[in-house]
């Protein structure tokens, strides 16, 4: 009977057993899920090494190169209608001298030609208007000295008054009186053809005058009609209007006087321009060192530092509408050969904006907020654990670690506390 009753005692009392092992089963079950979230191996959770290096905080920057010295080559003014007939390839680096553009010039060489005859006309003129000054003076001069020889032989005459008739007497008086009328004459006549021909001679003089002047215009202009380099660079031939749009001159086309042709930028003055909104423009400062990738020339770097950066805000209407406000950035470029380079090609820029040397460094995505505090979790044993930091400086994806990791330790790139 004792064994019945003990045996009916054990009966009763075997399901709080059951309760109490089940509990104890489903705290191991919670501690065995728990343990596995937090201490997931390292296959499941993508990791990172924390290294020790320089870390860069950079601004990318997108813009175009320009040049600080750029001289254009235009059509001539006072031409009329021009034709390119000779044109350089665009690109072309050239040196001093070097004819970038050739107008047609056929109808200048025509009017050249008949100006220079014009001139040649007017010099020979002038020495005809003077070889007849000569002449006619060196008549009215012997006239002159014919009258005066005249006149004293009347005056010889008239001193036989004494000895003479009456009338003989009075016939050699009036003798006298006419070849002094005559005298006076030819003294007149001299005057008046010295006056007439260097009259003459002066107004030749100016047609040559004029002459001359049209045929330096008509040289000049001829010498306008070939556009030569006035500095070493690289040619870039300009754009107009055309019937099927805007399009880079070429042989043939027509221009107009003063048209911009082509452009010669002085390569040693190339820089990068762009544009910065108002929270990058209060990083930048001048003289940040900057690398520059040009998208026309793959696989170079062309160093650089900030030279400007303006005060004030513009409307920058190269981008989408609406037109933003921001500030001009310009980057000068140094130290390089920049022969293959030409303002307007596409480029961007790495502008360094802070260095630390040594640092502590880990991707932005290894470190949580946890509990009002920042953790990273450290690969240990094939779990991880939480790991309290502290974190300096961050930008590129990049953060500096100031305490709690050391160089070589691995850490988790997502929360090993949180399911997939």
């Amino acid at each position: 009977m004792k064994s019945d009753d003990s045996m009916r005692g054990g009966e009763r009392h075997s399901p709080w057993r059951l309760w109490a092992a089940a509990g104890a089963v489903g705290v191991a079950l919670v501690a065995l899920m728990s343990g596995t979230r937090t201490a997931r191996p390292a296959a499941a959770i993508p990791t990172a090494v924390v290294r020790q290096g320089v870390f860069r905080d950079q601004l990318p920057l997108r813009g175009e190169l320009k040049a600080n010295r750029s001289i254009i080559l235009s059509a001539p003014m006072g031409a009329g209608q021009l034709q390119v007939i000779n044109l350089i390839p665009d690109g072309t680096n050239v040196r001093p001298g070097t004819v970038i553009v050739q107008f047609d010039s056929s109808q200048l060489k025509e009017q050249l030609a008949e100006d220079e005859s014009t001139l040649a006309t007017a010099e020979a003129e002038i020495r005809q208007a003077e070889a007849q000054g000569r002449l006619t003076e060196q008549q009215d001069v012997t006239a002159v000295k014919t009258a005066e020889y005249t006149l004293e032989a009347a005056k010889l005459d008239a001193s036989k008054q004494a000895i003479l008739s009456k009338i003989d007497g009075e016939e050699a008086l009036l003798k006298v009186a006419d070849d002094k009328l005559a005298l006076r004459q030819a003294k007149e006549k001299l005057k008046m053809d010295r006056a007439s021909d260097a009259a003459a001679v002066v107004d030749q003089k100016q047609k040559r005058a004029e002459a001359a002047f049209n045929v330096r215009r008509d040289e000049e202009a001829l010498a306008k009609m070939t556009l030569r380099a006035p500095i070493a660079g690289s040619v870039t031939i300009l754009s107009h209007w055309t019937p099927n749009g805007r399009q880079t001159f070429r042989p043939g086309d027509q221009a107009w006087p003063g048209a911009a042709i082509a452009e010669l930028p002085d390569l040693s003055t190339l820089y990068f321009s762009a544009r910065a909104d108002e929270i990058d423009r209060s990083r930048l400062k001048v003289g940040q060192p900057a690398v520059v990738t040009v998208a026309a020339t793959p696989g170079r770097q062309f160093k650089g530092s900030v030279q400007m950066i303006s005060t004030l805000a513009s409307v920058d209407f190269s981008a989408p509408w609406p037109f933003p406000r921001d500030f001009e950035v310009a980057i000068h470029l140094t130290g390089q050969s920049l022969v293959k380079l030409r303002p307007g090609m596409s480029a961007t820029a790495r502008v360094t904006l802070q260095t630390v040397p040594h640092a502590i460094l880990v991707p932005a995505q290894a470190v949580f907020e946890k509990n009002r505090g920042t953790v990273a979790y450290v690969e240990q044993g094939g779990k991880f654990r939480a790991q309290p930091v502290k974190v300096g400086e961050r930008g590129n994806g990049v953060l500096v670690v100031t305490q709690g990791l050391k160089p070589g330790e691995r850490v988790a790139l997502k929360d090993p506390t949180r399911g997939e």
